[in-house]
């Protein structure tokens, strides 16, 4: 089928600047549009297929009767490498296959500093209600509704020590459905972590809590799985490699790990890309088998810049740049996409009529650069001499993982992991003058030897 016209890459820059959104992951029209499939040079051939074996290998009639165990994928990599965009595509792929595919993004409902394991089942719970009833015109039973209200409402509130009348139930609007249950499920949030009770009896609580949390979101599911009839359901549950507290990250993906491999339906979750790549990656494997990380593209291969370039090209004709411009602003950005868009935003903001000139991408580059700068401290420098000296070298400590989550730190996939200091990082004054400093101090202690 031949493309319309507005397919076409644009040569009006104010709609390229709209079109090279760093923030927004393709769906629907935009994901036929201007998708590049790089996996070959991500080295992850066949990603989301991969992920939608797993689901699709899991999935039998008779899953429900004879106990078969769903299937639960990790899915992980950095901000902004393209995580939420394939998982619109591993959703379009199973809803061609007649799944029922519901797309949940944590970050619509909490921010990732209050993304604990109660905020993840409460947002979980209500976005099933929700979208269900919204988009799939399917409206559980109101006795099952009821049965849950009824529990928070005997059990919640009592070991919470709060009256109903206490409840400040926020963020009503939108919620598209009229039912109490749902304006527990947002007034609840923390006030079980807001019980006065001693540290030892308050941890006992909070896991008997959410276990029976837990087991209300499987009766959710199993209604609604009923619903369906012979329709699988998936859960595609993003926004979760948000969370840069080490201390949620244990919570959530460690701790009560159990609760979400114990979920009864099919799904996809994202982690930090900084627990996958750590000591705790072994747990992780354990509970949900081998994460699927996607890397950053390599752009320093021939192919992984042509890929990167079509990217590009997808969204903005030639005619805008310069020779040798795109080339540039591809290889500084480290092969991550999210990091394209943002350089290629501030190009466009460096001139009012095109081309975009070379001197408007090392401009845009070196904002980049800066943003590192007013962040970086000694002690991350010394880490990323190291990893830049060894790039097999896991950022498993305290200070690799921040890090990485950072984008400080880069991943890449041959055959096995491997990390790269971020371009922007790289052309730091301090960082060279440390990277110096090591290669001498290795040269003496290599000839006092």
């Amino acid at each position: 089928m031949q493309q319309s016209n507005s397919y076409a890459p644009t040569t009006d820059i104010r709609l390229a600047y709209r079109w090279c959104d760093p923030l927004t992951p393709l769906e629907g029209e935009a994901l036929e549009r201007w998708y590049v499939d790089c996996s070959d040079v991500r080295g992850v051939h066949g990603f989301v297929q991969r992920i939608a074996n797993r689901i699709e290998y899991a999935s039998e009639p008779s899953e429900v009767e004879i106990g078969r165990p769903f299937g639960h994928v990790l899915v992980s990599g950095h901000k902004g490498c393209g995580k939420s965009t394939e998982l619109q595509r591993l959703k379009q792929h199973l809803e061609r296959k007649a799944y029922c595919v519901l797309y949940i993004d944590m970050l619509k409902d909490v921010t990732p500093d209050q993304m604990d394991a109660e905020a993840v089942i409460l947002v979980t719970m209500r976005q099933l209600i929700q979208q269900l009833d919204e988009i799939h015109d399917i409206q559980l039973e109101q006795h099952d509704l009821d049965a849950i209200q009824e529990w928070f409402g005997d059990t919640l509130q009592e070991k919470a020590d709060v009256k109903e009348t206490e409840l400040e139930v926020g963020g009503e609007a939108g919620l598209g459905a009229a039912h109490p249950l749902m304006k527990l499920l947002v007034g609840f949030k923390g006030y079980i972590k807001r019980a006065k009770s001693q540290e030892r009896t308050f941890t006992v609580e909070y896991r008997r809590y959410l276990e029976d949390l837990s087991e209300r979101l499987n009766d959710l599911l199993a209604r609604a799985r009923l619903a369906l009839e012979d329709q699988p359901l998936v859960l595609i549950l993003d926004g979760l490699d948000r969370m840069e507290d080490q201390y949620l990250q244990q919570e959530v993906f460690i701790d009560y790990q159990q609760f979400l491999a114990d979920l009864q339906v099919h799904t996809a979750f994202t982690v930090p890309v900084s627990l996958v790549c750590s000591d705790a990656s072994r747990g992780l494997q354990d509970a949900f088998g081998e994460p699927q990380l996607l890397p950053c593209i390599k752009v320093d291969t021939a192919h992984g810049l042509q890929k990167a370039r079509e990217i590009v090209l997808r969204r903005c004709d030639d005619s805008l740049f310069e020779d040798g411009v795109i080339d540039y602003i591809c290889r500084n950005s480290g092969g991550d996409v999210r990091n394209i868009m943002r350089l290629l935003r501030e190009a466009f903001t460096g001139t009012t009529t095109p081309p975009v000139s070379q001197r408007d991408a090392e401009s845009a580059f070196h904002s980049m650069v800066r943003g590192f700068a007013n962040w970086l401290d000694e002690e991350d420098y010394d880490a990323l001499v190291r990893h830049h000296r060894n790039r097999d070298l896991s950022p498993t400590d305290a200070v690799g993982r921040r890090l990485l989550i950072a984008g400080a730190i880069l991943s890449y996939c041959n055959e096995n992991i491997w990390f790269q200091v971020h371009p922007a990082v790289q052309s730091l004054k301090r960082f060279r003058d440390k990277l110096e400093a090591s290669a001498e101090e290795t040269g003496a202690g290599e000839s006092d030897d």
